[in-house]
C-alpha cells in the first residue's frame, strides 16, 4: 500500500475504490491537469489546502497511481460477482441492449449504477468495487464495437465498430433513434413492443439488415421501372 507523509500526517492509497468514491472522483476529468489536485484531495482524503504543498513532480506520481485504480484494466472478468451473474453476451436481449446505449450515453459516471444492474442482474451495494465490475464494462463494449462493425451495412460506422448514430448524438436523440427502430420491428403496433424489446438481439440485427436490403432492392427496382418507362416517352 502506497502511502503519502504531509506535515507529520500519513495518508494511505485505497487499494481499491467503492462505486460511490469513483463516481465522485471521476466528476473531474483526470485528462485535465487543473482537477489533480481535487482528485488527489478526494482520493487520499487530504484536505484541499494540504494538497498544495505537494511537488508536482509527486502529483505526477499521485496521479498515475490513480489512473490504474480508477480504470483498472489489468483485472479479470468477474462473471460471478456481489450475487450476481453476468450476462450472457450472445443471448442478450434487445432491450437490454438499448438500455446500455442509453446509459452509456450518459456516461459512466452518471449511469454506472445502471450499467452494473443490467450487466449483472444484482443493484450495485456499497460493497460493490470498481476492480469488480470494470472488466466486466470493457467485455461489453468490446462485444458492442464487433456488432457495430458486423452491421456497418445497417449502422454505418468506422473499422473500430463505432457506429455513426452515435457520434455527437444527446441521450434524447439516441432515444428517439431506438425507439424507431422498435417501432419498425414492431410494425408501428404499440402493444407488440414489449415482444419485440424481448426478443434476441442479433435476431433483431438480422431481421432489420435484410429489411434494409429489401427495401433498398425495391427502391432500385422502382428506380429503373421509372427510368424504363421514362426511356419510352423519349
Amino acid at each position: 500500500m502506497y502511502t503519502l507523509v504531509i506535515k507529520d500526517k500519513e495518508y494511505s492509497l485505497p487499494e481499491d475504490l467503492p462505486i460511490d468514491k469513483w463516481q465522485e472522483i471521476t466528476k473531474f476529468d483526470i485528462g485535465l491537469e487543473f482537477n489533480h489536485k481535487k482528485i488527489i484531495s478526494l482520493t487520499f482524503g487530504i484536505p484541499y489546502d494540504e494538497v498544495d504543498i505537494i511537488p508536482n513532480k509527486t502529483i505526477q506520481l499521485l496521479i498515475s497511481f490513480i489512473y490504474v485504480m480508477l480504470y483498472p484494466e489489468h483485472k479479470e472478468l468477474n462473471k460471478n460477482y456481489m450475487g450476481g451473474e453476468y450476462i450472457q453476451l450472445q443471448s442478450m436481449t434487445l432491450g437490454k441492449f438499448i438500455d446500455m446505449e442509453i446509459y452509456l450515453s450518459e456516461g459512466y459516471n452518471k449511469s454506472i449504477k445502471d450499467i452494473i444492474q443490467t450487466l449483472w442482474g444484482v443493484k450495485p451495494t456499497e460493497e460493490f468495487m470498481i476492480s469488480g465490475v470494470w472488466q466486466g464494462i470493457q467485455s461489453f463494449i468490446s462485444y458492442r464495437n464487433s456488432l457495430y462493425k458486423n452491421y456497418t451495412n445497417l449502422f454505418g460506422g468506422d473499422d473500430d465498430g463505432y457506429a455513426k448514430t452515435e457520434i455527437k448524438q444527446t441521450t434524447d436523440e439516441i432515444k428517439n433513434i431506438w425507439y424507431d427502430i422498435i417501432l419498425t420491428l414492431a410494425e408501428g403496433k404499440f402493444l407488440v413492443i414489449e415482444q419485440v424489446t424481448d426478443k434476441p438481439l442479433i435476431s433483431a440485427f438480422n431481421w432489420l439488415a435484410w429489411n434494409k436490403d429489401k427495401m433498398e432492392k425495391q427502391k432500385e427496382e422502382l428506380k429503373k421501372n421509372d427510368l424504363q418507362r421514362n426511356n419510352r416517352h423519349i
